[in-house]
């Protein structure tokens, strides 16, 4: 692409994480591990064994199993179809985990910090052996294992911080190289959660099965953030991961969620985000060339194109510097340069970048509740959720309700209240669907 490439951090069109609480019944999911009779699980050899008294904080549901994938390592997999959408597939507390301060949500601070956290809280359990499964091995860790190489720098920074912070025994008795596979172990297997009774994001650690879950670039599930349900009174407060499947899943199928921060963006994009982050690369969809299209007879434009690459620099650090509450004229400048790259007409509707500018220019515009503005966002969000719709891998997938609930609260301040209502419906239902109700 003649583009410049997007950057991992605030320019994304995806939704915000939000709290969803669960909805499902019991007969709906089963113990993952349990060590009173472990031939009653159908993946005991896979799964780690937990203190008895945190046994019930993993469920998996009947029919899934954590086995061998090729290339992949581990993952779960279904062994029987699985046809209704909203089908929780497993739902876990977190081993650990922590708060993250405002610099680490928004990418300024070290987020090796967050990972020693976890880490340390982790071991001061004393659950560390929950860990032992995930990869990378102290064995793979000692033959030069490729993420040890890659974030070396980090590992070394998180090593000195844990050793400081760990409670004496445990300081002393963990060795070095115990503690830096730990690190690798959580930055690579660690999600990005809100606490059920806060409403913070947190980092959090699911290593029962959670962990075993593989990114997908047409996933078949979505990550559901559910508050707890006190059966541990005395760590009811913390983080539970819930999976919910987006769309039928066969028989033979492997379970996948994504990595990414939203599904909306360009190959190359998404390539080096789970390049840098994870060590592998992502693999081509069929939507790929939308993402990178440009309007028709604009791709021999040079000038325009360097002025779309600069407008949309300017507009993606002005929308972060909004969220980290920098300054009280970002979001002026946001809507100035996100207006100059959709201004410009180089981008067709489809592109990564058109999408992006659209939904955030639109959500700008939504917040000054004026009838001029939201009509004008009125016609973003419905640009963007047509452009969309190839792309999500489900009519279902959590990132619609951002396009969905904009397209409500513009169409409201218009006074346009059928059209509000259409949209409004269409969200209640992903709502109800995937248990997002009572979340925001």
């Amino acid at each position: 692409s003649q583009l410049a490439r997007m950057s991992d951090t605030g320019c994304s069109g995806g939704d915000a994480g939000n709290a969803g609480t669960l909805r499902a019944s019991e007969e709906q999911v089963a113990p993952a591990v349990d060590q009173s009779n472990p031939t009653n699980s159908p993946n005991s050899d896979c799964l780690p064994k937990s203190k008895a008294s945190r046994v019930e904080a993993s469920f998996l549901r009947p029919g899934l199993v954590v086995e061998a994938v090729a290339g992949k390592g581990r993952g779960v997999v279904a062994k029987e179809a699985i046809e209704t959408p909203g089908t929780v597939l497993l739902r876990e507390r977190a081993a650990a985990w922590t708060l993250l301060t405002r610099g680490e949500t928004t990418g300024e601070a070290d987020p090796v910090q967050a990972t020693v956290r976890v880490l340390i809280d982790l071991l001061s359990r004393g659950d560390g052996q929950l860990a032992d499964h995930l990869e990378p091995t102290l064995a793979e860790c000692a033959d030069g294992h490729s993420a040890c190489a890659r974030h070396a720098d980090t590992i070394e920074r998180g090593l000195q911080a844990t050793q400081k912070g760990l409670p004496h025994p445990l300081s002393s008795q963990t060795s070095p190289a115990v503690i830096k596979r730990l690190l690798l172990a959580v930055m690579l297997n660690a999600h990005s959660v809100v606490t059920p009774r806060r409403g913070c994001t947190a980092q959090a650690l699911f290593p029962r099965v959670g962990a075993m879950l593989n990114h997908g670039e047409s996933p078949n599930a979505a990550v559901v953030r559910c508050t707890a349900r006190g059966s541990d009174p005395v760590d009811d407060a913390s983080p539970w991961l819930e999976v919910r499947s987006v769309r039928p899943i066969a028989a033979g199928e492997e379970v996948t969620i994504t990595y990414l921060e939203t599904v909306y963006a360009s190959f190359p994009d998404r390539d080096d985000v789970l390049q840098h982050k994870y060590g592998f690369g992502a693999a081509p969809r069929p939507t790929d060339p939308l993402l990178e299209q440009l309007a028709e007879g604009k791709g021999t434009d040079g000038d325009a194109i360097k002025r779309v690459v600069h407008a949309n620099t300017l507009a993606c650090e002005a929308y972060d510097a909004i969220a980290s509450n920098l300054g009280g004229g970002a979001a002026k400048i946001a809507a100035q340069q996100y207006s100059a790259v959709l201004r410009e007409g180089v981008l067709a509707e489809t592109h990564a970048w058109h999408f992006n500018a659209a939904t955030k220019l639109a959500t700008l515009l939504n917040q000054t509740k004026s009838p001029v503005l939201c009509q004008r966002a009125l016609a973003l969000w419905e640009g963007a959720l047509e452009a969309s719709g190839p792309v999500w891998p489900s009519p279902l997938w959590p990132e619609r309700r951002q396009l969905l609930r904009g397209l409500a609260t513009a169409a409201r301040v218009v006074d346009n209240h059928a059209v509000a209502e259409r949209y409004e419906e269409e969200l209640k239902n992903i709502d109800v669907v995937l248990g997002f109700l009572g979340s925001g």
